[in-house]
């Protein structure tokens, strides 16, 4: 159940960014609507570069929580992702 779930959330999430580029472009007049674009632009990929930030602290700071501080953590992204200690 929860993975239909997930596949109803991920093309709600899909539809969303196709819909709002859809309703800027209705809403702005022509001579404004790059810009209008742009700041939309803007704005998430504002958000997904903190979402990816998130994740890449959280993946290289696990060893380290794994082992209660006594390590240090993984500088290596890629091994750090693949790690299963």
């Amino acid at each position: 159940h929860l993975v239909f779930f997930r596949v109803v959330q991920a093309a709600g999430a899909a539809m969303m960014v196709a819909v709002s580029n859809a309703i800027v472009t209705a809403v702005f007049p022509t001579q404004e609507r790059g810009k209008a674009l742009g700041i939309l632009g803007a704005v998430v990929g504002a958000g997904i570069g903190w979402l990816v930030r998130l994740v890449a602290a959280a993946v290289l700071a696990r060893p380290a929580l794994r082992h209660g501080g006594e390590t240090e953590p993984d500088t290596d992204v890629t091994r750090a992702l693949i790690r299963r200690d």
